[in-house]
């Protein structure tokens, strides 16, 4: 019988739960590659492992699984929080959130998470920072609107505002060249 083991996992620890021949089993290990060594030296053998898409906390954890091997499986955290409404539970805490991450996948019969290559891991990390680049210019130039549309201004204000909009345009155009140039070198190899 499989044993799927759920991950609830944060900036520095997770919490890893499996249900074994009726007994539950806890572990809380730091969010490291030594927390993940000791997850797969605790639990039973042939486990599969399930946790949610947490931004980039899940990443190193399900990396290190995968690459051993390991069956993984990187769940929607909208489709669990669901799950865990369905089944009217009171208890909300990192330990029952692990339990519950197991139920979901065992009884979703989850399918397994491909791992990204490093390639489309900067990629994605690139996106946010052009993502993030555009928002701060956009607010930017809502500022350097604002600002001239009175009379009465700080010459200086309007200075470093069009610096800082320059400033930032600069940047999104190194980002979008780093991504041009990763493409570039993929498609070549």
């Amino acid at each position: 019988m499989e044993t799927w083991v759920g991950i609830d996992i944060s900036k520095d620890t997770f919490d890893a739960a499996w249900i074994m021949d009726g007994k539950k089993n806890h572990l809380k290990l730091e969010n490291s590659s030594n927390g993940f060594k000791r997850l797969l030296n605790e639990v039973p053998a042939e486990s599969r492992f399930a946790m949610e898409a947490t931004g980039e906390y899940h990443l190193n954890c399900a990396r290190y699984l995968s690459s051993r091997g390991n069956p993984v499986a990187v769940l929607n955290p909208f489709a669990v929080k669901m799950h865990m409404q369905s089944d009217l539970r009171r208890c909300k805490n990192d330990r029952a959130d692990a339990y519950s991450i197991a139920k979901f996948a065992a009884e979703k019969n989850t399918d397994c998470w491909t791992c990204p290559t490093d390639d489309e891991i900067r990629l994605k990390h690139l996106d946010a920072v052009i993502d993030n680049l555009q928002k701060q210019i956009r607010q930017s130039k809502n500022i350097l609107h604002s600002l001239t549309q009175v009379n009465l201004r700080d010459d200086q204000a309007v200075s470093i505002i069009k610096k800082t909009i320059s400033s930032l345009e600069a940047l999104m155009e190194k980002a979008r060249n780093r991504q041009l140039e990763m493409v570039e070198t993929g498609k070549k190899e």
